[in-house]
């Protein structure tokens, strides 16, 4: 009777076990679905928008996202340790932004080559603005510092470093390893990326995913 407890004690210990762990999978595929589904929608928002740009006006392009794709969100306050201690891939862009919305295709479409599950995004737009007002210096600087020589755009009239939107940026355990700022330096605001364009971007993020981790994502904390 007793060894019969035992089994039976057994045997519901690791159906619970199972029912847990399926829940914690789903659970876990939920939040990914969130994430990506939360990209996808806020940049195909923007769609055929009208936008102003150096007192030029633009339209946007339309974009069409996968619904799983690797976006995940970052706050503005975990930058800087994301950047100083983990391997990782930052994009600094804007959904309104002409520039950032051609490079996300190509950084999309790259990162599925190479497995990757998770880069993170921030629309850097915020933060330059409260930097322009006097708010969150600190931040800005130390994130500015860690990228140090490898970002080369500044504020205007300043030498203040600036990070444009349109900036990737390839960490490996607090490493920085490579920084793209833009598609190139002849390309030209709001129009669509060349072939020419596209092939070097391509190469450039291809060399990032290197840098880190052999063209491996190393970091997978979104599924």
């Amino acid at each position: 009777m007793k060894k019969k407890i035992l089994i039976v004690s057994i045997l519901v210990v690791a159906l619970v076990g199972i029912i847990t762990t399926i829940y914690i999978i789903r659970d876990s595929k939920k939040n990914c679905n969130t994430q990506a589904n939360r990209f996808k929608v806020l940049y195909e928002k923007y769609n055929n928008k009208e936008i102003t740009h150096n007192d030029n006006k633009y339209k946007l392009q339309e974009l069409k996202i996968d619904k799983e794709n690797p976006m995940v969100e970052i706050s503005k306050e975990n930058i800087y340790s994301k950047l100083s201690e983990k391997t990782s891939i930052l994009f600094f862009g804007s959904p309104k932004d002409y520039t950032s919305r051609e490079m996300i295709k190509v950084l999309l479409e790259i990162s599925e080559y190479n497995n990757c599950e998770t880069i993170y995004y921030y629309d850097i737009d915020k933060l330059n603005k409260e930097y322009q007002n006097g708010e969150n210096t600190d931040l800005y600087s130390k994130i500015t510092d860690k990228l140090g020589e490898k970002l080369n755009n500044t504020f205007e009239n300043t030498n203040n470093k600036k990070i444009e939107n349109g900036t990737i940026v390839f960490s490996k355990d607090g490493e920085i390893k490579t920084v793209i700022e833009g598609i190139s330096e002849n390309y030209k605001y709001g129009k669509s990326i060349s072939n020419k364009e596209k092939s070097n971007l391509k190469s450039k993020i291809n060399s990032g995913f290197n840098e880190i981790s052999g063209g491996v994502c190393e970091v997978r904390q979104q599924c």
